[in-house]
C-alpha cells in the first residue's frame, strides 16, 4: 500500500519495475482495478523470473526482449 500511494497513476506514463520479479506488482495493479499504464517496463536479471512474468501476463504483454 506504501508503494502503491507513491506511484503516478497517469495511465499515459510508464511504470518502470527494477527487479520485477514474476511481475507482481503490475499483477496487483490489474487486479485491484488502477489504471494500467501505457508502457509497463520490467527488468530483473533473472532470465528464470523474466519467463515467469511474461508466463503470467502474457495476454496483456506486448513486446518482450531479454538481453
Amino acid at each position: 500500500r506504501v508503494l502503491l500511494s507513491m506511484l503516478d497513476r497517469d495511465p499515459a506514463g510508464t511504470l518502470l519495475d527494477l527487479g520485477c520479479g514474476p511481475g507482481l506488482l503490475i499483477d496487483h495493479l490489474q487486479r485491484e482495478g488502477e489504471p494500467s499504464p501505457d508502457r509497463y517496463l520490467g527488468i530483473d536479471l533473472s532470465a528464470t523470473m523474466i519467463d515467469a512474468a511474461a508466463s503470467s501476463l502474457n495476454s496483456s504483454c506486448g513486446n518482450r526482449r531479454k538481453l
